[in-house]
């Protein structure tokens, strides 16, 4: 997908996991690879409150954001 951005990647050294997260226009991904080689992923389609919300707000340390 050419528009990817990625927006944040963290590798624990502990090797334990990677994880990277993806914007969209539009969309939330987060994926994180073990080191089993299982990958779990999960998307939202963000609405335009959700993203001006965000924007406005910033990223927050102890945020939840609901998938």
């Amino acid at each position: 997908m050419g528009d990817d951005k990625e927006v944040m990647s963290v590798v624990l050294l502990s090797g334990r996991f990677k994880m990277s997260v993806v914007l969209l226009s539009g969309r939330f991904k987060m994926s994180v690879s073990l080191l089993s080689g299982k990958k779990i992923a999960a998307d939202k389609r963000l609405f335009s409150k959700e993203i001006n919300e965000i924007i406005r707000r910033g990223h927050k340390k102890n945020y939840t954001y609901f998938m």
